[in-house]
């Protein structure tokens, strides 16, 4: 239980600087320097934000049911701590034999939390925002989740601690690199993250589901979504080879930043297409190949 409360420290220090570290490179991106007031080049920026937004003034609005109001972004907070039960090392609080499941199952609650947080707070723009934002999280859970069985069939184990020890130093991504680059692409699009941000799209749904959210309960959300951002370059580094293990966190972490300050938004209709129609096709097509080549 201890290692699980040392974890979470640093799941919380991780979001907090990874925050900065994508503040300043969209800074370098765009040639101007960010954050650079709050101590040294602004290494603190996030605890004043941190601050800034828990010093808010609390609002009351008329039209929202107060308990699963408040429930939503506490539910989003908790099922991403809880993901990191299942985080594959050797001092592991929990060891999961069916680990993977024990992710996607996770996984697939969050979906409950983008549409509770839109439906109870009584703005047509939050509920549009989270029907958009479930049927975005949904559509791409589904190839993930074929994706990464396509690799589960090369150890015959759903344990991720096995897997993790079967495949010290090995680069899996070498072995079907477009399934690697689909799996990417997906980690972006589950995630919200641009050129699939359609979870908050601003200029047409008006910060999407989170709309009527402030103070404390923005943080929560805000929480949610970037410790899930840092699992899922965990795992993603596991395919990249376990020799470099915590460089290739930190390259996937660059990445996703490069990819925000490099890439257009796309519209909804075509990533839902690119989803339905290109991409679990040759999902399922990989995830064939790869058990009559395990078998």
């Amino acid at each position: 239980m201890f290692n699980f409360l040392i974890l979470l420290i640093f799941i919380l220090v991780s979001v907090a600087f990874f925050t900065l570290f994508e503040v300043k490179g969209l800074g370098s991106f765009h040639l101007r320097l960010g954050p650079d007031k709050s101590f040294f080049l602004g290494s603190f920026q996030p605890f004043a934000d941190f601050m800034k937004l828990f010093s808010k003034s609390s609002v009351f609005i008329v039209y929202y049911y107060y308990f699963l109001y408040f429930f939503s972004p506490c539910l989003g907070v908790f099922l991403s701590f809880l993901v990191w039960i299942n985080y594959f090392s050797f001092s592991s609080f929990f060891s999961f034999s069916f680990g993977v499941l024990f992710f996607f199952f996770i996984s697939s609650l969050s979906v409950f939390y983008l549409l509770f947080s839109g439906l109870f707070s009584g703005s047509i723009f939050s509920k549009l925002g989270s029907f958009r934002a479930a049927a975005q999280s949904i559509s791409y859970e589904v190839s993930m989740i074929f994706m990464f069985m396509s690799f589960v069939f090369f150890f015959s184990s759903f344990s991720l601690l096995k897997i993790f020890n079967f495949g010290w130093g090995v680069y899996f991504f070498l072995l079907n690199f477009p399934l690697f680059f689909c799996w990417f692409f997906s980690c972006l699009a589950e995630t919200g993250r641009s050129p699939f941000d359609f979870m908050e799209g601003e200029s047409e749904l008006v910060s999407g589901f989170n709309t009527e959210y402030f103070s404390e309960f923005f943080i929560f959300i805000f929480l949610s979504e970037y410790s899930f951002i840092v699992f899922l370059c965990f795992l993603t580094s596991y395919f990249m080879g376990m020799g470099f293990y915590f460089l290739s966190v930190f390259l996937l972490g660059g990445v996703f930043v490069w990819v925000r300050a490099s890439f257009p938004r796309f519209r909804f209709d075509m990533m839902m297409d690119f989803c339905w129609s290109f991409l679990l096709f040759f999902v399922l097509f990989c995830v064939f190949f790869c058990y009559n080549f395990s078998v």
